[in-house]
């Protein structure tokens, strides 16, 4: 048996150093035990062979499923834990896709536009990869998931 049993390896780890699915971090991470890339930005230049960035060094959040990105012409975002001022409990975060931007105060929302936080948009739909989310195209038409992937991140930039 290996000597990280308590899920390091197999769920890693999110922003805050808490392992995902593990209820005894800093946040009950029990029943959240998929790791998703939160700022696409980061995901992006992961991919890019001249950037120095390694996906490993990217922020990541415990969650229980896939965030769904919206169908129409509105963001949807995923939000870092419930805490301080928010007053949402995991279970109601978790209701909500993640995603609290509506309560947030003007310059919360400005900061995560700017994609520092406390939100992220949700721009490409992503799948459960052995408890790790990956932006892919659910039936695989790669020319589809650029298409929406661009029609979101079009928007995404509007608001900026």
């Amino acid at each position: 048996m290996c000597e990280l049993c308590d899920g390091r390896l197999m769920y890693g780890f999110d922003y805050l150093g808490n392992t995902c699915g593990n209820k005894k971090g800093s946040v009950n991470l029990e029943s959240y035990n998929v790791r998703y890339w939160q700022n696409p930005n980061q995901v992006y230049r992961s991919g890019v062979l001249s950037d120095p960035f390694n996906l490993a060094d990217a922020r990541s959040i415990c969650l229980q499923d896939c965030p769904t990105p919206s169908t129409t012409n509105y963001l949807t975002w995923v939000c870092d834990y419930p805490q301080g001022p928010i007053n949402l409990t995991m279970d109601d975060w978790a209701g909500r896709n993640y995603d609290y931007y509506d309560l947030l105060s003007p310059a919360q929302k400005s900061s995560s536009i700017n994609l520092t936080g406390p939100c992220y948009p949700v721009l490409f739909q992503s799948t459960n990869c052995k408890t790790s989310l990956t932006s892919i195209c659910f039936s695989l038409n790669f020319p589809c998931f650029l298409r929406d992937g661009i029609v979101m991140f079009q928007y995404f930039l509007q608001m900026a």
